[in-house]
């Protein structure tokens, strides 16, 4: 089982109100650290810090263009932007239905949508820290979506009355709220009570977990790894966040010697057999014939 780099990536950097350095590193190193032999970025205004990401990042080239038009002139080709194999980063809901319209024609990460937090917190928990957490991914867009699963209603009270659009939960039983964040699955579950840890490999169905006060999500924005580019709207049920074995692809190599041959043939042959596949039993019989 062998396992070898994509040859070539499209990195692709969001805009709009913000500025994403942080998308370069976070999508463009892991393609680097796996071996990809050229990575392309697009960006529809890239800022100086764009660019200088792009260049400690080991981009080979950018493209100053975006939206879905980005996305399928990187999957088909053009006279002035080069055909990739493969197609990562995150993007608004134009870019993500580009991006699952090609695939097929190329790979892609995943469908990343609206930014998500999940917040476990119990009455210790830091309501400044927690009021700034829920704030920042918030900040991401007008439709990212925020849940607190809670103990205390206290704390519940004081969410609700501060930010209107974070979804809140009381749940008083550890094991229950584990069962509840499993079942929303966010992008991001930062768990913020006192016994931390005993939360640690339990909640295994979200794109990351940070795990205490000094954890906050913003550290897996901007330096945490592997990445930011994470699954959202419950496909961390299935899916994982990018990373270094994203931009792998593995394939395998079968060398039979004759005595091994032997040994396996009738297996082969009566599966064959089975199925009605009579050409695929004569390659096997052929060769067991001739001693």
């Amino acid at each position: 089982h062998r396992f070898v780099p994509i040859e070539k990536v499209a990195v692709y950097i969001p805009g709009g109100k913000f500025s994403y350095p942080s998308s370069v590193f976070m999508n463009a190193i892991p393609a680097k650290v796996a071996g990809v032999k050229t990575v392309f970025a697009a960006s529809a205004r890239p800022t100086d810090e764009v660019l200088a990401a792009c260049y400690l990042s080991g981009v080979d080239a950018l493209f100053r263009i975006s939206g879905a038009q980005a996305i399928a002139a990187f999957a088909f080709g053009t006279k002035t932007v080069p055909e990739v194999n493969f197609i990562a980063g995150p993007g608004n809901k134009f870019v993500v239905e580009a991006k699952r319209q090609v695939f097929g024609r190329v790979g892609i990460d995943l469908l990343a949508g609206p930014s998500e937090i999940l917040v476990i917190a119990d009455d210790s928990a830091n309501r400044d820290y927690l009021l700034a957490d829920f704030a920042a991914q918030l900040e991401h867009a007008s439709d990212a979506k925020a849940y607190l699963i809670t103990s205390s209603a206290s704390l519940a009270s004081f969410i609700g009355r501060k930010l209107k659009k974070v979804k809140i939960f009381k749940v008083s039983q550890t094991a229950q709220q584990i069962k509840k964040a499993n079942n929303i699955a966010a992008e991001h579950t930062f768990v913020f009570v006192r016994n931390f840890s005993s939360f640690s490999g339990k909640i295994t169905k979200s794109g990351a977990v940070f795990l205490g006060d000094y954890s906050p999500v913003v550290m897996g924005d901007y330096v945490a790894g592997p990445s930011h580019t994470l699954p959202t709207g419950r496909t961390a049920l299935f899916s994982s966040g990018l990373n270094v074995g994203t931009f792998l692809r593995s394939f395998a190599e079968i060398a039979y010697d004759k005595k091994s041959f032997e040994e396996d043939a009738p297996l082969a042959s009566s599966l064959a057999e089975i199925e009605g596949m009579k050409n695929h039993k004569n390659s096997i019989e052929v060769r067991r014939r001739q001693k």
